[in-house]
């Protein structure tokens, strides 16, 4: 059995490379860049739950003959499916960063009885009928419009160099 190949040898200049390399490496994961990614992230679920769709960009189902009737007695449509009753559970979504963790976060800042509802309409399921309508979550479409903010920041980073 043949010993593996080994190539050494010395490329000059990677001094300046490792330079540019640290340089790129210190701007690539920010507050800026983790701050636009939650905040975008927050804004396709509100625009999709807007238009009635879920995750994967299903239609969300119906809601139901007694919950329709509940919603016309306030005066709301049952119509259109957008989760939205006294808009708290929606404008209980937040968007933040845990900089130590390098995370970009979408969440619920009442988690006890907004974030509960939002449970029943993506995990347990709403009502006698348990009808999942999984709204806050990104969908493989999504990753496009995040992907494009990571790589305009990757290149204004390489700009810089």
């Amino acid at each position: 059995m043949k010993p593996p190949v080994k190539i050494t040898g010395e490329i000059k200049g990677t001094d300046d490379l490792a330079s540019s390399i640290r340089k790129i490496s210190k701007g690539l994961v920010t507050r800026d860049l983790l701050g636009e990614l939650s905040s975008r992230a927050k804004e396709v679920i509100l625009e999709r739950t807007d238009r009635e769709m879920d995750y994967s960009v299903e239609r969300f189902r119906p809601y139901s003959k007694g919950w329709s009737a509940e919603r016309a007695k306030k005066g709301k449509t049952a119509s259109v499916v957008d989760l939205s009753f006294e808009g708290k559970m929606l404008g209980d979504i937040k968007a933040g960063v845990d900089i130590t963790g390098g995370e970009a976060r979408v969440y619920f800042a009442n988690p006890g009885s907004e974030g509960k509802k939002a449970l029943y309409h993506n995990v347990t399921g709403a009502g006698g009928s348990k009808i999942r309508r999984e709204f806050f979550g990104l969908g493989e479409g999504d990753g496009d419009v995040l992907e494009k903010i990571v790589f305009d920041h990757i290149r204004g980073l390489l700009k810089r160099v």
